[in-house]
């Protein structure tokens, strides 16, 4: 008895041992899915472990750069960032030969031209232009003013963008982006096998094209804050209305306004008469021929349609003439 009691021991002893051993696994591979199902990235699942693991360390300190990012944003007060555009009409004497003193006071401003467009003027015409300019957005106001001295500001019309959460959204995107690339290279530093390095070479790429794609956006975004776009256009005054005349004061000037009335119609009547003339000519070459021939077509007809005369019997004497009743 004591010796079956004492195997039944032994027995149970192996079998919880056993178990816990069981339980020990089960945990451990647990614990590694979970790891590795947390810090696998979608760019470089088809690498081994040790690319995921490196992607899942990178993911998670995007995840840490992106809150840090948010906090440092959220607690600091930084400067306003506006994008300010606007239109402008100038009315001049001279539109083309202001282009040049436009452009000259931009660029003391420390701006630039972007377009310029002119129309040569004429005897009536004095010409027109149009120019899109950049400057600094802290010049508007006085680039505005200095305008004015250049001629007449007909139409104004300024608008504002305040893109300052877009910037700070955008300035801590990119700081993750960077801790992000800066991972995965370390990742493709330590890769040993061929599937490691291409997976690892795949998920750089990536990154680093996403990072340039943002960075580019808040260099454009930079540019705009800084310098302000104004599109300017640059006209001539309109010509003055033509004085009402209220007709002729006296007789000679009115006959001499009826004269030149009359010199005036006949001279209209002429040109109509010269473009009539070539086609009048025409239709009676045509007309003509066919005039005759319903002339000659109408006397045959005639004769053919009268009766023929009675015939004379030899020795009758002829008709009388009629008497009329005045030759008594």
């Amino acid at each position: 008895m004591t010796g079956r009691t004492r195997s039944t021991g032994h027995h149970r002893v192996r079998l919880v041992a056993l178990l816990a051993g069981a339980l020990v696994l089960v945990a451990g591979c647990s614990a590694a899915g979970g790891t590795a199902d947390s810090g696998s990235d979608g760019g470089a699942a088809a690498g081994s472990g040790s690319v995921a693991g490196g992607q899942g360390a990178a993911a998670q300190s995007d995840q840490d750069a992106g809150t840090t990012g948010d906090g440092a944003t959220s607690g600091t007060a930084a400067d306003r960032q506006v994008i300010t555009t606007g239109t402008l009409t100038l009315v001049t004497e001279h539109p083309t030969s202001t282009v040049t003193d436009v452009v000259t006071l931009v660029e003391k401003a420390g701006g630039r031209v972007d377009a310029r467009t002119e129309q040569a003027g004429s005897a009536d015409d004095p010409g027109s232009a149009t120019l899109t300019v950049r400057v600094p957005s802290t010049q508007v106001s006085a680039v505005i003013d200095a305008l004015r001295g250049l001629g007449t500001v007909s139409t104004l019309a300024l608008s504002t963008n305040d893109v300052t959460a877009a910037a700070q959204d955008l300035d801590a995107r990119i700081k993750a982006q960077q801790v992000s690339v800066a991972r995965m290279e370390d990742v493709l530093a330590h890769a040993t096998t061929t599937a490691d390095i291409m997976a690892a070479e795949e998920a750089v790429r990536q990154r680093q094209s996403d990072l340039e794609a943002m960075v580019s956006e808040r260099t454009r975004m930079a540019d705009q804050v800084a310098l302000s776009t104004l599109t300017l256009t640059l006209t001539a005054p309109p010509a003055p209305a033509a004085d009402d005349d209220s007709g002729p004061s006296s007789f000679p000037s009115a006959l001499a306004t009826g004269w030149h009335s009359l010199v005036s119609t006949l001279g209209e009547l002429a040109l109509v008469l010269g473009v009539l003339l070539p086609w009048l000519v025409f239709l009676a070459l045509i007309a003509t021929p066919l005039v005759l021939l319903g002339r000659r077509r109408s006397r045959r007809r005639a004769a053919q349609a009268a009766p023929a005369p009675a015939p004379v019997a030899a020795g009758t004497p002829p008709p009388a003439p009629p008497v009329s009743p005045f030759s008594l």
